[in-house]
């Protein structure tokens, strides 16, 4: 369940629009998103220590960083669908 979880919020995240750069004033504010984006991925850290083989955590610690599947699957040695 926990997998399937994770494997559709990326899914979700590839899927999304991709936005322009910000210009450098709004870029200066936060407003604290970065705070919780650390917590978010902190609390997925932690459940998925608990659920995922190490394998796993490497594919979705990459996917976070904003590696693409084919990019995953050569760091990894394997397939493009086993990553997917």
């Amino acid at each position: 369940e926990f997998v399937r979880a994770i494997d559709a919020v990326k899914k979700r995240v590839q899927r999304a629009r991709k936005f322009a750069a910000l210009t450098a004033d709004a870029a200066a504010y936060h407003g604290g998103a970065e705070n919780v984006a650390r917590d978010d991925r902190e609390a997925v850290a932690k459940a998925a220590a608990e659920v995922l083989n190490p394998r796993q955590r490497r594919v979705l610690e990459l996917t976070a960083d904003g590696w693409a599947t084919p990019d995953i699957a050569a760091e990894l040695g394997t397939t493009v669908e086993r990553v997917s």
